[in-house]
């Protein structure tokens, strides 16, 4: 199984439309889940959280905020905690994965 793992500050509107995209994936069977780590932003994200609470069966989420920017190395050791799949990708907040296959070939890899 496979956990994505996200690290985002200050960048509400790319994190949802990475979120968005995510959402689209196809075989998401593959998917342990997707943590989502707000490393202190000091801007609002409420659009990502309203998102997350009004599709939470779309993905499986665990969303975590810090409360000290950690950087994207302590942040991401921070998020490997929260993981539960073998296969550990990282994102940063304005990716995009092709909808069709991404997860496939991950797997795929390993």
């Amino acid at each position: 199984m496979i956990s994505l793992i996200i690290i985002t500050y200050n960048r509400a509107a790319d994190c949802l439309a990475l979120l968005q995209n995510l959402a689209t994936l196809a075989h998401k069977h593959l998917l342990s889940e997707l943590v989502l780590l707000n490393n202190a932003s000091t801007t609002d994200y409420q659009i990502v959280t309203n998102w997350l609470a009004q599709h939470p069966t779309t993905l499986p989420v665990q969303y975590i905020e810090s409360n000290e920017n950690l950087g994207v190395t302590r942040g991401r050791n921070k998020a490997i905690g929260f993981a539960t799949g073998d296969i550990l990708v990282f994102l940063d907040d304005d990716a995009e994965l092709a909808p069709t296959d991404a997860l496939l070939h991950i797997e795929k890899a390993f």
